[in-house]
């Protein structure tokens, strides 16, 4: 609701709001509509986080007291960035560990659900696997297992929130251990 005339104690001019919004940056928007209703933030980062919002009115004598105060949270997003530094640790011919670094949380877009692993055999690209991991939002590892010995793969994980994915990680590859021979 707008500001109501008799409360300007002014002749009009130079009458307004002044909102600010802090998170761990403050910022100072200066509208100078009385009468003006409603203001959209945009561009608030990181997603998932809250903001101190505060409303003052003012005119050219100076600013009102607060006089509405309130913590808002924003939407959820995609995480920004897919998992990095990627390595893989051998447990043998058929089976490797994959370990990632954990996002930084302004770049995690909210509360992380699962990821995504994708990998194939090099001597068979068409043949793609996708593994959704949701085992727990803090695990940075994955046991990938029932792989061919002494065989190249590739792989490239992504991290998801309940609003999408970040994009894939570049793919990097890897060899399996010597394994047993196959049966004849």
């Amino acid at each position: 609701m707008p500001i109501a005339t008799n409360e300007w104690n002014s002749d009009g001019k130079d009458v307004g709001y002044i909102i600010s919004i802090n998170d761990s940056v403050s910022r100072v928007i200066k509208i100078e509509d009385p009468l003006t209703m409603e203001f959209t933030f945009n561009d608030l980062s990181p997603a998932h986080t809250l903001f101190l919002i505060r409303l003052h009115t003012y005119n050219r004598i100076g600013m009102s007291k607060i006089s509405i105060e309130t913590t808002e949270k924003t939407f959820e997003s995609v995480p920004l960035r897919s998992p990095s530094n990627i390595h893989i640790d051998s447990i043998n011919g058929t089976s490797v560990t994959i370990r990632w670094d954990s996002l930084n949380p302004r770049d995690q877009g909210g509360l992380i659900t699962n990821y995504k692993i994708m990998y194939y055999a090099l001597s068979s690209p068409r043949v793609i696997h996708t593994i959704d991991y949701s085992d727990n939002s803090s695990s940075i590892s994955y046991i990938l297992n029932n792989l061919d010995g002494y065989n190249n793969y590739s792989c490239s994980i992504c991290v998801c929130t309940s609003t999408g994915c970040s994009s894939y990680s570049p793919a990097f590859e890897f060899r399996t251990d010597e394994s047993v021979p196959s049966k004849p």
